[in-house]
């Protein structure tokens, strides 16, 4: 049983080998799998994926899923990109943590329209399905020993299955998430608004950028947890 004890004994049993590859991989948000000393062992590591990765060019947006291809393609897989197409866009998922520091991030976050898409529209948006793909994903992982658990955190889904809570809610995910994990685990300090969605082990790209009225992001633009809001929303 978890109630009360934080997720702490929870997300470590989700530790992740990839924790600090973005330290040293793309460290200015840079494609580097192209560099010399890097470049055969990356496309022998995709290799063991079933992948034939030459150049960051040849990755998809399903390969850049891989915490492998955040890291050494950080710039095609948008993790430079506040509206880019993969949620899992911190360090311990291979993104380096400069590409959300770098003045392109910025100009792009500014240029941002605050328009929020419905349900449906978002039940039909690609970029929202991988989203929920990539969390489902996430989520069997850390939670791969505590399947009562992750059913009921995800019982919004069909058939509990975390892979479809976006799909099954839109935006209604901000206000879902975080009441189910302070009735689990009593803690008050998930905000998927702002990528907080399980402790350290899962932080994502802020929902704000997709999800900015629900964020309130038209009466703050920075959000009230520190999160970045589309550039358009006024103040």
């Amino acid at each position: 049983e978890f109630l009360g004890q934080g997720v702490d004994p929870v997300v470590r049993a989700g530790s992740s080998s990839q924790a600090d590859a973005s330290d040293w991989t793309g460290s200015n948000c840079q494609d580097i799998m192209g560099l010399p000393q890097l470049s055969r062992f990356s496309r022998l590591a995709f290799k063991v994926y079933g992948l034939k990765v030459d150049s960051c060019a040849d990755l998809g947006p399903r390969g850049c899923i891989l915490s492998l291809a955040k890291a050494v393609c950080p710039r095609i897989c948008g993790c430079g990109d506040p509206a880019g197409a993969v949620l899992l866009t911190g360090p311990l998922d291979g993104c380096p943590a400069m590409c959300e520091k770098t003045e392109s991030y910025a100009s792009a976050l500014q240029a941002l329209p605050c328009t929020e898409k419905s349900l449906a529209e978002l039940q039909a948006d690609a970029t929202w399905a991988m989203y929920g793909a990539e969390l489902g994903n996430k989520l069997d992982v850390i939670l791969v020993s505590y399947e009562q658990v992750k059913t009921a955190l995800c019982s919004a889904g069909d058939g509990g299955k975390c892979q479809n809570v976006l799909h099954k809610l839109g935006c209604g995910v901000v206000k879902y998430w975080k009441t189910m994990v302070k009735e689990i685990f009593h803690l008050d300090s998930i905000n998927v608004c702002a990528g907080k969605w399980f402790g350290q082990q899962l932080t994502t790209r802020p929902l704000s950028i997709m999800c900015p009225i629900t964020c309130g992001c038209n009466s703050n633009s920075f959000g009230q947890d520190g999160y970045a809001c589309p550039g358009q929303c006024s103040v």
